[in-house]
This record gives C-alpha cells, sequence and structure tokens, in this order.
C-alpha cells in the first residue's frame, strides 16, 4: 500500500472523524465536549487543518464510541466510491462523476 503524505493522513483523519460523527449524529459541540476539546480545534481536526496528539485521538474515539480502524482508514476516492456503489470491479474505469443538483451521473468506461 502507498503510504499518504503526513497531510493527506491528516486530512482522511478529519474526514473520517467527522463521518462517524455525523453517522452518530453527535453535533460538533457535542463531541468537543464529550472529548474535551475547544469547539474550533475540533472544527480545525475535521478540517484536516491541525496534527493532533494521540491521546486528544484517543479522547474523540472514546466520545464518539468507535473503533481506531473506522478513524484511520484510508479515505477512498470518488472513483472507488462509485465503483464501489454500482458494483464495478476496476474503480479506474469511473472516469467521471457530474453532480448536477438535479442528479448524479457518473459515467463508466
Amino acid at each position: 500500500m502507498a503510504r499518504l503524505s503526513t497531510s493527506r493522513q491528516i486530512k482522511a483523519f478529519g474526514a473520517n472523524l467527522r463521518r462517524e460523527r455525523v453517522a452518530r449524529k453527535v453535533t460538533q459541540e457535542q463531541l468537543a465536549e464529550l472529548a474535551d476539546l475547544n469547539i474550533r480545534t475540533l472544527q480545525k481536526i475535521e478540517a484536516g487543518e491541525t496534527n493532533i496528539l494521540l491521546t486528544t485521538a484517543q479522547r474523540l474515539q472514546l466520545g464518539l464510541g468507535c473503533s481506531w480502524i473506522s478513524q484511520l482508514k484510508k479515505e477512498e476516492s470518488a472513483s472507488e466510491h462509485y465503483a464501489g456503489l454500482l458494483g464495478v470491479k476496476e474503480p479506474w474505469r469511473v472516469c467521471a462523476v457530474n453532480r448536477q443538483p438535479e442528479a448524479e451521473r457518473v459515467t463508466v468506461r
């Protein structure tokens, strides 16, 4: 597996954290309180704008009640996401995603 740059790892962690928080219907304010963080710090973490200590990651994990794997897994690309939804085995075949307000259209080669 290719190694992600630190910047991409931080962004992926933030995106995964946001996804887990939203899936559990927890607001940023609620999670900040549960993890004993300032709301602005949580916003920066979710935006991938700041690196954090392992102890902070643990407080977030405990606050959400989620596994480490769900927070640390690589964020999938749009091609990987739509390939999974469409049952396409090769994500590289998903060559275009057109997001219009009325519908999403995906082109597969």
